[in-house]
């Protein structure tokens, strides 16, 4: 109970005026976060629960936030769903996990549950079964989750695991051994960036009723986020330290202080009793010489006592992980593209090509022609050198007219940059398809999946970031838990072997998004339905 006290109730609050630990190591859905990639995580995951037919794997290590994205899942969940949410261990009774989720009697034949419910329910319903602490999971588990999607009767039903990587290794055994008969859709929970980092600190100490600037340095913040690995319980655990160091060194300070003003006392009242018997004795024979000989005693002893030196280091300290500190930078935007949340830095990145060929073509052009000028006048001084000595007044009417023969040159190249540029913007200007292009493709073909979003924009913004070709594409908007929901697809694929062998030839980052094959026919079940 001490230890869960002191946990609890870290020193540090009072110093900062908090009303709860924001570091705290029991799980609070009031300090949950909802950054960019995780967001993004998250409205992914709803995607593929609502038009996906895989198995969803959701892996991360101890501490990235598995279960929390799991919670918020359920909240966010569609009112449609039927959830089902157990634990690796509940497998091992599944027909009474889905008797009691589905509220039916218990049978030995989960089929024939699944195909009572889908006759006695709506069509539309779906049955999402959530495993957690899936890394438990043995290959003969998954491969009866398996064959549990694959039959007919399973058409409505969805399963999620959550799990570590062993749950990731027990996929690659069942799959090895031929015993997943569907795809296997693997997302990973992700890390926070150093930029994130930072914002998460804030929050989770704002929520905890803190209010001012940060009490971290950049320097503490980058090497949190190195340490930590982007992983939040360990960045909950660092940053916990961080504060109650804070604090210990800052009390430390003053206790140290103080105390040397309470020791040097008794030395400093005799020291004062002997410089002033002698500063008598000084001032009868020089006068002014003794407040001089008083001084340099009252200063060495004030300067003893501040000392702050022990300060400075442990601010040095955190230093040393600066020159390695570009690894954590690249691995976060590694976090898969925000698509959502940063539509702002995601159109901004295009600006500047378009933008270039026009200063390109107007400022350029006008500071091209002077030192055009000089270059032209300084060819011709050079040979008229070793004519004579007669040149010299022949270079000198040279030079005037050089610069208005050069001056009408540059023009003509402005104006050739000018129409170079809008002659590649058309192309960007394509349009990808539409609802009517959809709704003509045979029913039976397949296309790949990119992307959902709430956000048109977004979607455009990520087309023109991995510069995707409009001509293959396709956007339509559907309808998803009340609002819109837009849709971005690849390609027009005889076979959905056609489409997975298609998938390998698209952007590194777009392939890393885990594109997935659908049938024209599921899509335009979804035009008509929306």
């Amino acid at each position: 109970m001490n230890t869960m006290d002191r946990e609890q109730t870290p020193d540090y609050l009072e110093h900062y005026a908090l009303n709860s630990a924001p570091f705290s190591s029991q799980p609070d859905e009031r300090f949950f976060y909802a950054g960019a990639a995780l967001m993004q995580r998250l409205d992914l995951l709803t995607h593929l629960t609502q038009f996906g037919e895989a198995l969803v794997v959701v892996t991360g290590p101890e501490g990235s936030g598995k279960t929390t994205l799991l919670n918020h899942f359920t909240d966010y969940a569609n009112d449609a769903w039927l959830l089902c949410r157990g634990s690796a261990a509940d497998l091992d009774r599944l027909p009474a996990l889905l008797a009691e989720c589905l509220g039916c009697e218990e049978s030995d034949d989960p089929q024939a549950m699944l195909a009572a419910w889908r006759d006695a329910g709506d069509d539309s319903q779906l049955l999402v079964l959530l495993v957690d602490e899936a890394g438990r999971l043995t290959p003969e588990q998954l491969e009866t989750l398996s064959l549990l999607l694959g039959d007919p009767a399973a058409s409505q039903v969805r399963v999620i695991l959550f799990g570590d990587q062993k749950l990731e290794d027990t996929v690659d055994r069942a799959r090895s051994a031929q015993m997943l008969h569907q795809n296997v859709q693997s997302l990973e929970v992700p890390r926070l960036s150093e930029e994130e980092t930072a914002a998460y600190l804030m929050y989770r100490l704002a929520v905890a009723g803190y209010s001012g600037e940060s009490p971290f340095t950049p320097t503490e913040v980058r090497a949190i986020c190195k340490a930590g690995d982007g992983r939040p319980a360990a960045i909950n655990r660092l940053a916990d330290q961080a504060l109650r160091e804070h604090v210990a060194r800052q009390r430390g300070h003053r206790a140290g202080t103080g105390g040397r003003r309470r020791a040097g006392a008794g030395p400093w009242a005799a020291g004062i009793a002997v410089v002033t018997l002698v500063a008598m004795l000084v001032w009868q024979m020089f006068g002014a010489g003794p407040e001089e000989a008083a001084a340099p005693q009252g200063t060495t002893g004030t300067r003893e006592l501040p000392l702050p030196l022990p300060e400075p280091t442990p601010a040095e300290a955190p230093a040393s992980p600066q020159p390695a500190q570009p690894l954590p930078f690249e691995m976060e935007p590694e976090t898969e593209p925000p698509r959502e949340e940063m539509p702002t830095a995601q159109a901004t990145a295009p600006t500047p090509t378009l933008t270039t060929p026009e200063d390109t073509g107007t400022e350029p052009a006008a500071p091209a022609s002077p030192p055009a000028a000089p270059a032209g006048t300084g060819p011709a001084p050079a040979p008229p050198p070793p004519v004579a000595e007669t040149p010299p007044p022949a270079a000198v009417p040279e030079t005037p007219p050089a610069p208005p023969a050069v001056t009408p040159a540059p023009p003509a190249p402005a104006a050739t940059v000018a129409e170079t540029a809008p002659a590649t913007a058309p192309p960007a200007a394509t349009a990808p398809h539409g609802k009517d292009w959809l709704q003509a493709r045979p029913a039976d073909h397949f296309t790949l999946q990119l992307l959902g979003s709430r956000s048109e924009q977004s979607v455009r913004d990520y087309i023109r970031r991995h510069r995707l070709d409009p001509r293959d594409l396709a956007i339509y908007k559907g309808q998803f838990k009340g609002g819109d929901w837009y849709v971005l697809l690849y390609g027009d694929f005889a076979d959905k072997q056609a489409a997975l062998e298609a998938r390998d030839g698209l952007p590194a980052k777009v392939r890393a998004a885990k594109p997935w094959p659908r049938s024209f026919g599921a899509v335009q079940k979804d035009l008509g339905q929306s």
